[in-house]
């Protein structure tokens, strides 16, 4: 535990945004000097006095962590020669002229380059571990309201102090167990809240220059602000919480944790044909409502770019006719497969009562979007019977060895049970850690090839393409066993 060094420095008020200034570039030529090192084209420029990295970046149209990926140290110094990646229309412009040199071998350079400078692919790792590691984790945790808090409040609701300190917990406890293999772990806390001061002070303080990668922050102005910073140092950044795509836009650098409602239910229609079991599938939707009507379009393509000759699914609008033909939709003969895309828990009342009960041994099945904690327990009975199924990003299996385990050490260390932030902080912590071991942070590509098992859910990551950020592929897709709610697309993996 002496090699773990825990930091939560105060944020000081400050109105200077780093890498929102307007600074006046020094004159930067763009260098003629031209090599094809390994198949890349760079420029090879030679650092004058009064460049800096921001006017040599701004100049070339590349980011800074292109250019530190072919240096071995943080800064520039003056009469170096920095590899700077070409970019894609100076490249075709050159090959149209025929003035492109030659292809030289490949120094020994201590990091992997990007293949061109506007679409940012980066190679699988090739350098040794790392033996320290310098994470940022960046928690809500409302510092300057820890004098207001009453200890004798009836008050249920914890203080927003306390609100993620369960996380930080299970963050540390997955950081110790790093220790054993002799690696060094700096786990730089901040505190930076909902307000987008506490991201702007930090950004301007420097403090996050040598960091290998930044876990939030939580709240989303604020992770916007720090995933652009993120960018421009080239730096990972991890979302544990958010399940919005359009934080993955135009920034390769950010890793969401928590699939999106798309790839969630991707997943669901992936495990519910998986079998090819012969089925009537019905579609419920109320397409009156954008996003409702999205989902089932998304559906509706899913299964005419799988299962044309398979499946024909019928879609009922209840936005048009509620539940009054439902019934004469549903199949004597076959098990029906109800889909429900609704986020309206009183419309899954309304199809329990149209389902009506078998007599021979076909039983239908109800597939929800919702989450099954919107349910009393009188539902639920019902909602067993029609064995419903439910996606969730998040479930903890009590059962497991694994998660018996860290509820012991959790207990142990901090004399209470984990809850759900606690499981998550030591999941994304575990994930962090592992991933930065074995990786030495150049794990652009080569987060795509491997799947991490954590306590509340796997880890698998993609992007939709090489302009955007990694996000996690697995779900969780639930079934009422026994009144218990179990896992049934495997412990871990894919559902297909």
């Amino acid at each position: 535990m002496q090699n773990i060094r825990l930091f939560i420095p105060l944020i000081l008020f400050s109105t200077t945004f780093l890498f929102g200034q307007t600074v006046t570039p020094v004159p930067v030529q763009i260098s003629e000097r031209i090599e094809n090192i390994g198949g890349t084209y760079y420029h090879l420029h030679t650092v004058e006095k009064g460049q800096t990295m921001y006017s040599i970046t701004r100049v070339y149209q590349v980011t800074s962590g292109e250019i530190k990926r072919t240096i071995d140290k943080p800064d520039i110094q003056i009469d170096e020669i920095l590899m700077i990646p070409m970019s894609v229309k100076r490249l075709q412009a050159l090959k149209k002229s025929g003035l492109l040199p030659e292809e030289k071998p490949e120094p020994n350079i201590p990091k992997t380059v990007p293949e061109n400078s506007d679409v940012i692919i980066l190679k699988e790792f090739t350098n040794p571990p790392k033996t320290t590691l310098n994470v940022a984790l960046m928690l809500p945790l409302h510092l300057n309201e820890v004098d207001q808090i009453r200890i004798n409040s009836r008050d249920n609701v914890p203080p927003r102090s306390f609100r993620f300190l369960s996380f930080y917990e299970g963050a540390t406890l997955a950081a110790q167990a790093f220790e054993a293999e002799n690696v060094k772990i700096n786990v730089h806390v901040f505190d930076v809240t909902d307000d987008e001061n506490t991201a702007v002070n930090l950004i301007s303080s420097g403090k996050l220059n040598r960091m290998d990668i930044i876990v939030g922050p939580f709240h989303l102005r604020s992770f916007r602000l720090m995933s652009d910073f993120a960018k421009q140092q080239g730096i990972f950044i991890i979302n544990p919480i958010s399940e919005r795509d359009d934080i993955l836009v135009d920034n390769p650098y950010v890793i969401k944790i928590n699939p999106s409602e798309r790839n969630q239910l991707n997943a669901f229609l992936r495990y519910i044909t998986k079998d090819k079991t012969k089925q009537q599938i019905l579609i419920v939707s109320n397409d009156s409502l954008p996003n409702e009507k999205e989902r089932s379009e998304q559906a509706r393509l899913f299964f005419e770019m799988h299962y044309r000759d398979f499946y024909t699914p019928v879609f009922v609008d209840i936005s048009k006719d509620r539940f009054q033909a439902f019934n004469n939709l549903l199949s004597n003969t076959k098990r029906n497969a109800i889909i429900y895309l609704s986020n309206n828990p009183a419309f899954v009342t309304e199809i329990l009562t149209q389902v009506p009960k078998r007599e021979n041994s076909v039983e239908d099945v109800l597939y929800s979007l919702n989450r099954l904690s919107q349910f009393d327990f009188t539902e639920i009975q019902y909602l067993r019977d029609l064995q419903t199924h439910y996606t969730t990003p998040f479930f903890v299996d009590h059962d497991s060895e694994r998660v018996r385990d860290f509820e012991r050490l959790f207990f142990e260390t901090y004399q209470t049970i984990p809850d759900n932030n606690a499981y998550m902080g030591y999941d994304v912590m575990n994930f962090v850690l592992t991933m930065l071991n074995l990786g030495n942070t150049n794990y652009g590509n080569y987060l795509e090839t491997k799947t991490f098992k954590g306590l509340h859910n796997s880890i698998r990551l993609k992007r939709a393409d090489p302009t955007q950020g990694l996000e996690n592929q697995e779900t969780n897709i639930l079934k009422i066993e026994n009144f218990r709610f179990q896992r049934v697309n495997n412990s871990y993996g894919k559902t297909n």
